[in-house]
């Protein structure tokens, strides 16, 4: 359906010949240490998969390398058992995971996590295992806008294992109401559209 491709260093996404640019890569968080964050990356994508794969036939992932380190196995176990309690507390009815979407007229495209009915509302969830960043709000608004069914919230689901940001190793929720992605998605939008003008 899409292909993964790396242009000048940002990861877009080509479909039907068209080229499309990642979520990230609209918002440029940043630049990280390359290493460092090739390492957490990796990681994160191994506890999305072990997450999410009770719930659908997911692809295994290419970076299993890393865990054959015990650190690096104990911050995968912390992590899914943070995400194993969070699923216990809000029981959600699971209605899809690693949903890919893509946007014709603002030429964006990406993955969310989960969407799932939790008490009656679909909501969608974005699974984060590291540091709160600025740019989420704008990640998951420009998820949430491609959602089918359209959830009317959304929440961000932490369950990072670092020793002096969460001690207790408890997940934290980051809740968003209709509002507030209302409001993050127009910024994000724009973002979009300044993207479209240069590329033009």
């Amino acid at each position: 359906m899409f292909e993964i491709v790396n242009i000048n260093g940002k990861r877009h996404y080509k479909i039907n010949g068209k080229f499309y640019k990642s979520v990230t890569t609209i918002i440029d968080p940043g630049t990280f240490n390359k290493n460092s964050s090739t390492l957490y990356a990796d990681i994160g994508t191994i506890i999305h998969y072990h997450a999410f794969k009770q719930f659908d036939n997911l692809p295994v992932p290419d970076c299993q390398i890393w865990v054959k380190q015990a650190w690096v196995q104990d911050k995968i176990d912390q992590s899914l058992h943070m995400f194993r309690e969070f699923l216990k507390d809000y029981n959600p009815k699971v209605l899809q995971v690693e949903q890919f979407i893509y946007d014709d007229e603002y030429q964006y495209a990406g993955t969310y996590d989960m969407l799932a009915e939790i008490d009656g509302e679909t909501i969608l969830v974005d699974l984060k295992t590291g540091n709160y960043y600025n740019h989420y709000p704008l990640q998951i608004a420009a998820y949430w806008r491609r959602t089918d069914p359209n959830a009317t919230k959304a929440m961000i689901l932490q369950t990072d294992t670092h020793p002096d940001r969460n001690p207790d190793l408890k997940y934290k929720i980051t809740d968003f109401s209709l509002n507030d992605l209302q409001f993050y998605e127009q910024k994000f939008l724009k973002k979009c559209t300044e993207n479209i003008q240069r590329s033009t």
